[in-house]
């Protein structure tokens, strides 16, 4: 067999006189092959495509003949054009697409430099062409990625910022003209929340950190293609809060496909979520609604609420239980009696949660209804409510809500 370096240097002598034809050739192939090469502007194609085509085809015959691997100063042009292609946003496919292209024109071109005296030659050229591929679709690859990274780091930190200041109630406008992003004039504002089993098993979990960069990864997803568009907000593993554009017109109509995304969200991460709403017909009203969606969906989560979505009308009595004032004070009052006994406040809210049905109470708690019957005759003696009477029974449930704020 032809020794790689004896068989590279006559290659090398061959081919020399071809590189600059072959390049040209391979540039117009670019084109026909890659549609975006072929939306590049002509100057570029003629000006900096071709001339690293140029060096990465007399590269490959220098290493060739000298029977070696690149060295990375020697792919440093190289890998400053795919940077460049990374900063056009051409995708990392297109450009390794062109790479092959140009191995494959330039084997062609071996071939039909040789005869039948030249196999050996032809096959040891092969297997080098093969593994200075495998270098530069590494060195490629690599430098592209890392700018993308930068790029869409640069990105998520410039939506992210201009999310918390919509949501703290800062003027978003600077972050929204430096991100280069048109706000919509309003938003639903939709705040989102896992189960506490599934936020526990989470943290339990030893893959913990790719579950939740996944769970947000799918969120997101789901939450762009119902939006048509990135939508701004923040996410983690446990829910989040983002804001779904809309404007005069469609706001109404966005707010109606709520409860669909929802299901839809909670099929792709599997698990069960509770989610609140709240429109923002300005973006001077988006911090405010995103504060009463919190609100609401953290009382549907302390209230035992089933998952699913929740408006400020579902939970309007228990909203205005939690607001300061001396109502909520005095109804706080109203347990101090029976605040040390454990056993009759979760009696009495087991009791309130199934609507004071009496033997679903004591299967639920594993009691005797006759037992049942005395905690509840404890809790009217010591606070002065009777649970079984409809109009303290109300003070009670409302006292509840209080304490457990």
């Amino acid at each position: 067999m032809v020794e790689v370096s004896t068989s590279g240097r006559r290659l090398h002598i061959r081919m020399a006189p071809r590189v600059t034809d072959l390049a040209r050739r391979a540039v117009q192939q670019f084109t026909r092959e890659v549609p975006l090469y072929g939306l590049l502007p002509q100057e570029e194609l003629d000006g900096e495509i071709l001339d690293v085509t140029v060096h990465n085809i007399r590269l490959f015959l220098r290493v060739l003949a000298d029977d070696r691997r690149p060295t990375p100063d020697e792919l440093a042009s190289i890998v400053a054009s795919a940077t460049r292609r990374a900063e056009e946003g051409v995708p990392l496919a297109d450009v390794l697409a062109a790479y092959h292209i140009g191995g494959r024109l330039g084997w062609l071109e071996f071939i039909d430099s040789s005869g039948p005296e030249d196999v050996e030659e032809l096959f040891a050229a092969g297997v080098h062409l093969l593994r200075y591929m495998q270098e530069l679709t590494s060195a490629v690859s690599s430098a592209y990625l890392e700018v993308q990274q930068t790029i869409h780091g640069e990105e998520r930190v410039a939506r992210q910022e201009l999310a918390t200041a919509l949501l703290t109630g800062r003027d978003p406008e600077p972050l929204a003209e430096r991100a280069d992003i048109t706000l919509a004039p309003c938003h639903v504002v939709l705040v989102l929340a896992l189960s506490t089993a599934a936020t526990t098993q989470l943290q339990l979990d030893a893959g913990a950190a790719i579950a939740s960069r996944r769970r947000v990864r799918l969120l997101q997803a789901e939450l762009d293609a119902f939006a048509g568009l990135p939508v701004l907000g923040r996410l983690d593993a446990h829910g989040g809060t983002v804001l779904l554009p809309a404007t005069p017109t469609t706001i109404e109509e966005v707010d109606v496909a709520l409860a669909p995304l929802l299901d839809r969200l909670r099929d792709r991460t599997g698990e069960p979520l509770h989610g609140a709403a709240a429109a923002a017909i300005s973006l001077e009203e988006v911090a405010g609604a995103a504060s009463l969606a919190r609100d609401v969906v953290d009382l549907a989560h302390r209230l035992g609420q089933p998952p699913g979505l929740y408006r400020l009308d579902d939970v309007l009595l228990e909203y205005q239980l939690t607001r300061p004032g001396p109502a909520r004070e005095a109804l706080a009052r109203k347990l101090d009696r029976i605040a040390d006994q454990p056993q009759l406040l979760e009696t009495l809210r087991i009791y309130m949660g199934h609507e004071r049905q009496r033997l679903r109470t004591a299967e639920v708690l594993h009691v005797h209804p006759n037992t049942l019957g005395y905690r509840l005759g404890r809790i009217a003696t010591l606070t002065g409510l009777d649970p079984t009477s409809h109009t303290d029974s109300q003070i009670l449930a409302a006292a509840l809500v209080v304490q457990d704020d």
